[in-house]
């Protein structure tokens, strides 16, 4: 992200300015750090005719071993066999503690799908930072957490994510949407690499 002083000069094509910007990002440094130096060198030189902020963020892809995928579409039993699927890659992750949380909260985002957009289609675990569930589905609509009254046998489930979780969320995709919780790793995990 940058403002508009790093790439419009005056008497300068700004197409000139946005080549130059891309061709130098491309050109990879050891560090962000170094990266956003030369973005600076060599876009502004020595002279500044107009504010600048320049925001640089680096994505490190994350290994195989930290993203499990379970394809629920026509799976008949999919909330028995989401529970044992995350159970299973939890276990193999070392994350044992987090099996109850993340078994119930998985449930409950599935059936939430289930009765509130048709069918889930995947069921995505991703360890980083801190643990990640998301269930696909191919409805737009956002859920909402729905306040159940004492003789309702459901409505809940959303309500239980929201208290439970560390943080929740969804996002629309194309062809529906995603719909996930985040769980934080105990002390005692390795971080990534």
């Amino acid at each position: 992200l940058y403002t508009d002083g790093l790439v419009e000069r005056r008497g300068h094509d700004l197409d000139e300015g946005l080549e130059l910007l891309c061709r130098t990002v491309a050109d990879r440094r050891r560090s962000l750090e170094q990266t956003c130096d030369a973005v600076l060198t060599r876009l502004t030189g020595r002279t500044q005719e107009d504010d600048i902020a320049v925001i640089m963020a680096q994505v490190r892809p994350a290994g195989a071993d930290r993203i499990a995928v379970l394809p629920l579409t026509g799976d008949h039993a999919m909330v028995a066999h989401s529970r044992r699927f995350t159970r299973e890659t939890l276990t193999a992750w070392g994350l044992a503690s987090l099996t109850d949380w993340a078994e119930l909260l998985t449930s409950e985002l599935i059936t939430n799908a289930l009765v509130h957009a048709g069918s889930p289609v995947q069921l995505r675990l991703f360890c980083n930072r801190v643990l990640t569930v998301e269930v696909a589905d191919r409805e737009s609509e956002t859920p909402r957490i729905r306040r159940a009254r004492s003789e309702d046998e459901g409505g809940r489930g959303i309500h239980l994510v929201n208290e439970l979780a560390h943080r929740w969320g969804s996002r629309r995709t194309a062809d529906g949407k995603v719909v996930w919780f985040e769980l934080e790793l105990p002390p005692d995990h390795p971080p990534p690499v």
